[in-house]
């Protein structure tokens, strides 16, 4: 078996290396389905968030609006971190059995809007006391 290994090149050797990293990051995603796509989402929305207060693209965050944007940004980070920890609890609840996906994730959903429409409704009375004074 040595002399197989010195007998192969280095690009085989670096390609042997690879495919051994490549079938152990699949073997990690297909067994952690849930954590790793909440690990993607929470990248996707860091660098959401990088490049809309960093770029401001058309002129989104200005003097009017700002603080909304930043409660929003904290806002959305919170409850990706707290769907993640409720998705532990509940995969802990259930003794490490496949969760339904598609369950849990109406849940977040059905989550996500319940608590837009609380902040809608807060933002509409604070509006309409802010013009009943202006």
């Amino acid at each position: 078996m040595n002399t197989e290994q010195n007998n192969k090149s280095f690009i085989e050797k670096i390609q042997t290396n690879f495919n051994i990293v490549y079938e152990k990051i699949k073997v990690f995603i297909s067994a952690h389905k849930m954590e790793t796509n909440f690990f993607i989402c929470f990248v996707l929305y860091i660098v959401l968030i990088y490049s809309l207060f960093i770029y401001n693209p058309r002129d989104l965050l200005n003097s009017s609006n700002k603080g909304f944007y930043i409660f929003s940004c904290f806002f959305g980070g919170f409850l990706l971190m707290i769907f993640y920890f409720f998705f532990k609890k509940k995969k802990d609840m259930v003794n490490n059995q496949e969760i339904s996906d598609i369950s849990f994730l109406m849940k977040i959903i059905s989550s996500i809007v319940f608590f837009g429409l609380i902040l809608l409704f807060i933002y509409f009375k604070i509006l309409k006391t802010l013009q009943k004074f202006s």
